[in-house]
């Protein structure tokens, strides 16, 4: 059975390829924006996936984003394993909608099974990012 583990959205995702080791930076967990609509400019998916003998070793996955109930994009992720039983998929997406205050999920689905959900939350700012620091000229 395919599976996803360490699923995440970040603005940066890198691969090592001398060590194999994945380095993954500004996680996004709760995102501030001054009004809507808005977008992201670059952001990255990244889940390691995992198969079981038995499994085949190329598959098409979906990944669903939405900002709450609304679809912004559903994107076919093309999986190949080859001989191995994990693999390490990075997905950069660009441009990125975000059309109203909530939540941006990033599902990924196997035919008809959920395989991972990552929610970012979305608020609007409602105060000034400067203050007056009280300083007179």
């Amino acid at each position: 059975m395919i599976s996803a583990k360490n699923t995440v959205v970040a603005h940066g995702v890198i691969f090592d390829e001398a060590t194999k080791l994945v380095s993954i930076f500004n996680i996004m967990e709760d995102l501030i924006v001054g009004g809507f609509p808005t977008f992201i400019q670059k952001i990255y998916y990244f889940s390691y996936f995992t198969r079981e003998e038995g499994d085949s070793a190329n598959i098409t996955l979906e990944l669903i984003i939405k900002n709450n109930d609304k679809e912004i994009a559903k994107e076919p992720i093309q999986i190949n394993f080859g001989d191995k039983y994990k693999n390490r998929t990075r997905i950069e997406l660009g441009g990125m909608p975000i059309l109203e205050e909530g939540k941006m999920s990033f599902i990924v689905k196997h035919e008809t099974r959920e395989l991972s959900k990552y929610e970012i939350s979305i608020k609007k700012i409602n105060e000034p990012l400067a203050q007056n620091s009280g300083i007179e000229r």
